[in-house]
């Protein structure tokens, strides 16, 4: 599976791993994780998305929807990227940030340490 949701209850934060390659079957896969997440989850919550492994492909479009998703839900109080400091890894992440309105802290990192440690702050 080139995907992992998980959810720290005692971090109230949600961790969405994208590895490698998503195809348009997986990205419903991810979409319906999603939407069953955020129905059991009222309280809002920090998040975690870690592309860095993120593969660039033509269904890049289609995984973007899935982060878009929980952005967009209301619910997501900041939440930190972890991407390559490639171009292209910089690029994942604008294309998300341009697609998606939302009043959320957001912020860019290269690992998870540094990630976390900022959600703890918030």
């Amino acid at each position: 599976m080139p995907f992992d949701v998980t959810y720290d209850e005692d971090k109230n934060r949600l961790y969405y791993k994208v590895d490698g390659y998503i195809s348009n079957e997986e990205v419903e896969e991810i979409m319906e994780a999603m939407d069953d997440f955020l129905k059991e989850h009222d309280e809002k919550f920090t998040a975690i998305i870690d592309m860095k492994d993120f593969k660039v492909s033509e269904d890049v479009e289609e995984a973007v929807k899935s982060i878009q998703q929980v952005i967009r839900s209301g619910k997501l109080i900041a939440d930190a990227f972890i991407v390559t400091q490639s171009s292209v890894g910089k690029m994942q992440f604008e294309k998300i940030e341009k697609d998606t309105e939302a009043k959320t802290k957001r912020r860019i990192f290269s690992n998870k340490e540094e990630a976390e440690n900022w959600l703890n702050s918030v």
